[in-house]
């Protein structure tokens, strides 16, 4: 036996030298490609051939076949897996792929457009392992950030290859393909690549099986569950990874599992593959989710519950990150599954800002329900009325939506909508930042203002009151009688001043004693210093006059200070002597008023008159108990409420922000935001513009949602993709395009038509991406650059005088997107990351012609600031004229008719030459011409940008242009003004 094991040490031994020999050898397997199994057919069909070339033939190709050969021997058999998992991706690719046909053509885009499923494909290419590999990363993209991902990928590969050279030296038998991968390098920037594309595959496989995915995030919200323990980051991710598909595998193959670690439940979110669950809580529950894929024999028993499900992490995974940063010790990060990874619709975001302005309106723990102050957003909204479709009140509007979408909504989304409700209360009460109750609707002194009824406003001030704790002797009520022509004054139960006074007829409100003043008690005002009240107390106050003193001749005063109301209509009135006594209460409980009085008052027990403003600036902040709010609502004017919400306008920057983000979002369905950017106050955002000092008083100064340039949207996009990526506005003046995620975000002006009248500003999303890492900033150069004139140009120039045809001669023009390698980060990492989240990238538009280069354009910064869609129309339809060129006073576009009546007839005169080749448009041309690019969108674009850049005097024609009216509009001049700019000659696009 002795002389077995040596033989076979021996040859094990002779196995690896040779196979290390042969890779030292200059040779790369990683070009090697396989056919992929049936199963992924519809996926390769889904890409674009700019997507299928790098996955089957480029750098992401060679990533997926050595990362798939260097932990070939690790992983278990997993036959069914793959199978399942290629029907699944099929499946979603298909629906995807339906979805994306209705989009517009996308021009210089159209390579980068689509679902991004190519680590997919260049795993099927790859073979079995790849596509394990591929799994792998959609775990660690469903957990981590994607410099979290790449530090876990840079970790485990350098950790693989010493474990694979460690195993040859001791004579471990290993496949060649491992020894090659092993030997080679595999950089960071292609781990993050891969990484990327896994990431953007989760965006839109979610997007497919959003049904399926909220009832996972529901079910794991009520269990808190390690992914393992592991210490070592290596083992830990290698276990989590295996553990996962020999979980799978043996649901597939109908084999029923109950879970033991979070590892199989971040396998089924990340592989969109759903078993029927059974929670085994304190009741049994049974989850069908109904997927064809698995056997009914195949469940999943959850026995691990949270008692508390807002505090529970759900599937929580821990790691220590060498890798992370370029210097320091390795960083420890927790990351949950349920929270961390999840990603929700501008209108689920709206529930959660619902719940961060309501998470301070009730106290926690005192058994009151959370519909509570829902309805008052209902009740609000119905006093309003139609009124509150004005622009400054829309950010209310859009919270009683999510209001009544909590209130009114059942089964999967009401629990959906509750659990993001709780988590706005709970992780997210920073978003919107702390709201007083009912947008200050909660105080008694805002109450008093807006309330309708005298009744309902003596009322109120009977509660405010009680709730300082006001003995009935101490306190009384004086109100204008309906006369106006005398006070009444009214106490809850009979008061000693009774005899001052004569009870009046019973009103309204049956419940308090009322007194008219007798001829023998005198009322006098008293004036009261207001250089010491701060800006709040003077806005609140109508009247110098604070105090009233009650006087009566066989008596001695009683003074009473006014502290709650207005002393011409309704005031609450409280004797000076004891006030102190209620202060000492007040300061030792200090909830009662809301915030504390300041300790200057009181000193030594007495109450000094420059310490009487601090106390109404306390006592106005008084608010009411919740239980009364709601009853005192309907008795608010609702024109007082409209005119208190357009004034509350400038205040709410949070929520007019969200605003101004959903207005933005309505154009691109399907887009979501990360849920854990609702941990951020959203008013510190750079992309919010800013008043100048001074100008923030009035709400005329600005109203409803804010007015941004292209550049703040493209701050605020990214923002709302990345949850965290805050850059300044002036770094992105010149961005075209914007990269992140499954969607790209483009400038407007790169898609229309020259003619048509957008918005300079507008931005449009497409499903897709450039395969970058991050957010991806694309701007062309600043000096791009033409093609000179060739010396046998001229043999190519035959320009030809312009009889009115309609004729497209740049057929074979097009544009192409092309990076020049330059790159530079939009925002420094102040903790010393390797990976950058946010890219600024030099990205040159060229036009081709038949294939071959003719210009590089800046579409954007030339034609978008000079050439905008209002220049030089000239249309039967609607006439348009230019924005920069001065017209005749008499010739007021405005004063002319909306259609004219000339027909199809040219001019008689009209010195227009044909322009119908690139040579002879980059020309020095000797008169004015018309260049022939009828219904080519793309041609259109490409030729304005050239002339805008060779500073010719550009106007753009619609389709139905009339030549005749092009005429009146040079009128005199035609011949030689405005035909002229210099010393070069006009052109006109046609």
């Amino acid at each position: 036996m002795a002389s077995i094991s040596r033989l076979t040490g021996s040859w094990a031994t002779a196995y690896n030298e040779n196979t290390l020999a042969l890779a030292n050898f200059n040779f790369d397997f990683s070009l090697y490609k396989v056919e992929a199994p049936q199963e992924y057919r519809d996926v390769e069909t889904s890409l674009s051939s700019l997507r299928r070339q790098k996955a089957e033939d480029g750098v992401l190709h060679q990533t997926a076949r050595r990362l798939g050969a260097l932990f070939e021997d690790t992983m278990p058999p997993i036959p069914k897996l793959i199978n399942a998992y290629g029907q699944r991706a099929s499946e979603i690719s298909c629906k995807l792929e339906a979805m994306s046909k209705a989009s517009k053509t996308y021009g210089l885009f159209s390579g980068h457009i689509g679902i991004d499923a190519s680590s997919i494909w260049a795993g099927a290419t790859s073979g079995p392992s790849a596509i394990a590999i591929h799994l792998l990363a959609c775990i660690l993209a469903r957990t981590w950030t994607g410099s979290e991902a790449t530090s876990i990928w840079a970790e485990i590969v350098t950790e693989r290859q010493k474990e694979v050279e460690k195993n040859c030296q001791v004579g471990v038998a290993l496949p060649i393909a491992t020894l090659l991968a092993a030997r080679q390098d595999i950089a960071r920037s292609q781990l993050a690549e891969w990484d990327a594309s896994a990431r953007a595959w989760l965006r839109s496989a979610d997007e497919v099986k959003c049904f399926e995915q909220k009832q996972l995030t529901l079910i794991l919200s009520n269990v808190e569950i390690a992914v393992n323990n592991k210490t070592h980051t290596y083992s830990n991710v290698l276990a989590a990874w295996k553990g996962a598909m020999a979980a799978m595998e043996n649901l597939l193959s109908g084999v029923a599992l109950r879970v033991q670690d979070g590892a199989v439940l971040l396998g089924f979110a990340a592989w969109h593959i759903f078993p029927d669950i059974v929670v085994l809580g304190q009741t049994l529950q049974e989850v069908h989710l109904k997927d064809a894929l698995v056997s009914k024999g195949a469940i999943l028993e959850l026995g691990l519950q949270s008692s508390d499900s807002q505090k529970s992490q759900g599937v929580f995974w821990s790691l220590s990150l060498a890798h992370l940063r370029y210097y320091g010790t390795p960083v420890s990060v927790s990351r949950s599954l349920t929270y961390d990874d999840s990603r929700v619709s501008i209108d689920q975001l709206y529930l959660i800002a619902l719940g961060s302005v309501i998470s301070n309106w009730i106290t926690p723990g005192v058994g009151r329900k959370l519909e509570e102050p829902l309805r008052w957003f209902k009740t609000l909204d119905e006093i309003m009325g139609p009124g509150v479709n004005i622009p400054e009140v829309q950010w209310f509007s859009k919270l009683v939506r999510a209001a009544c979408t909590v209130l009114d909504s059942q089964g999967l989304e009401a629990k959906y909508s509750s659990l993001l409700l709780s988590y706005g209360r709970n992780q997210g009460k920073r978003f919107i930042g702390p709201i007083s109750t009912l947008f200050g609707l909660g105080r008694y002194s805002t109450l008093l203002r807006l309330t309708e009824s005298k009744e309902a406003r003596i009322t109120i001030l009977l509660s405010a009151a009680r709730k300082l704790g006001l003995r009935d002797n101490d306190c009384i009520i004086r109100y204008c009688s309906s006369e106006g022509n005398s006070f009444v004054y009214a106490s809850e139960l009979p008061t000693s001043l009774g005899q001052l006074f004569e009870k009046p007829e019973p009103r309204l409100v049956p419940d308090f004693c009322r007194y008219i003043v007798r001829d023998t008690a005198i009322l006098k005002l008293k004036k009261t210093d207001s250089r010491n009240l701060s800006p709040t107390t003077k806005k609140r106050r109508r009247s110098r006059y604070d105090s009233a003193e009650i006087q009566h001749r066989a008596n001695s005063n009683r003074e009473y200070l006014m502290v709650l109301g207005d002393p011409h209509t309704e005031g609450l009135l409280v004797q000076s002597e004891a006030l102190a006594g209620y202060l000492a209460s007040w300061n030792s409980d200090p909830t009662n008023l809301g915030n504390s009085v300041a300790e200057s008052i009181m000193v030594g027990g007495k109450l000094y008159a420059s310490d009487y403003p601090i106390l109404l600036d306390a006592l106005a902040g008084i608010e009411l108990d919740s239980n009364d709010l709601g009853g005192f609502l309907p008795s608010l004017h609702p024109d007082a409420l409209r005119k208190y919400f357009r004034d509350l306008c400038l205040e709410m920057v949070s929520l007019r922000a969200l605003d101004t983000a959903a207005s933005l979002y309505e154009s691109f369905p399907g887009a979501t935001v990360p849920l854990g950017m609702s941990r951020w106050p959203l008013s510190e955002s750079l992309w919010i513009p800013k008043l100048p000092e001074g100008k923030w008083t009035g709400s005329s100064q600005l109203s409803g949602i804010y007015r941004l340039s292209r550049a703040a949207k493209f701050s605020c996009l990214a923002l709302f993709e990345s949850g965290s990526c805050d850059l300044r506005q002036d770094q992105l003046e010149n961005v075209m395009a914007m990269s992140v995620g499954n969607g790209l975000y483009i400038s407007d002006c790169l898609l229309r038509d020259p003619v048509r009248h957008n918005d300079h500003c507008g931005i449009r999303r497409a499903v897709g991406n450039i395969g970058r890492p991050g957010i991806s900033l694309l701007y062309s150069p600043l000096d791009v650059q033409i093609r000179s004139q060739k010396l046998d140009s001229w043999m190519l120039m035959d320009l030809k005088p312009f009889k009115g045809e309609k004729l497209d001669s740049f057929p074979s023009t097009s544009m192409h997107l092309s990076f020049t390698g330059y790159e530079v980060p939009a925002s420094i990492n102040p903790e010393g990351e390797q990976d950058v989240e946010t890219t600024l990238i030099e990205t040159a538009v060229s036009v081709l012609d038949c294939g071959k280069w003719v210009a590089d354009i800046d579409i954007q910064c030339r034609y978008g600031q000079k050439l905008n869609p209002s220049d030089c129309a000239f249309s039967r339809a609607n006439r348009l004229f230019p924005k920069y060129f001065s017209l005749p006073q008499h010739k007021d576009p405005m004063e002319r008719p909306t259609k004219c009546d000339h027909g199809d007839t040219m001019p008689a005169e009209f010195p227009f030459l044909r322009i119908d080749n690139w040579d002879e448009l980059l020309s020095d041309l000797e008169g004015p011409a018309i260049v022939a690019t009828h219904k080519n969108l793309f041609a259109r674009l490409a030729v304005a940008a050239v002339c805008m850049q060779k500073y010719r005097s550009t106007y753009v024609l619609p389709e139905d242009a009339c030549m005749k009216c092009l005429v009146e509009f040079f009128g005199e001049e035609f011949a030689i003004g405005k035909l002229w700019q210099g010393d070069t000659p006009c052109v006109v696009i046609m």
